[in-house]
């Protein structure tokens, strides 16, 4: 799967398929823009030209529940990458969300690509 980020009814329909009549710990497409818009931010902010941001990726993962929660509870996950031309949905799924103490809200991680961590400027102090 490949779905360019800006079209959102493809990306809806690819959702859709994954979570079917799921009611819990679903992804709504905005979050998907929210998190590249982020994403982007944070690039921006560390530096990093925009030529070496191709091969990031934003992985989004669904909120845990807390261990006292008796089932297991399903999750929507995605991921995201960037590529030459742009941000683009590669993968959408649904996957044990996990649990923890308390629970947890659902997290997206921007993961960098090697050439992007090589084009982090030095900074001297």
């Amino acid at each position: 799967m490949k779905i360019n980020v800006t079209d959102i009814k493809k990306i809806t329909n690819a959702i859709d398929n994954a979570e079917g009549n799921a009611q819990a710990r679903t992804l709504r497409p905005g979050r998907i823009l929210d998190a590249v818009e982020q994403a982007e931010d944070r690039l921006n902010c560390i530096g990093i030209p925009k030529k070496y941001w191709e091969g990031c990726t934003i992985t989004m993962k669904p909120g845990k529940v807390p261990n006292s929660y008796r089932s297991i509870a399903h999750g929507t996950f995605a991921e995201v990458k960037r590529f030459a031309s742009g941000w683009f949905l590669v993968s959408v799924s649904r996957g044990i969300a996990g649990s923890c103490s308390f629970g947890a809200s659902e997290t997206d991680k921007l993961s960098l690509s090697a050439d992007a961590r090589d084009a982090i400027p030095d900074y001297e102090l």
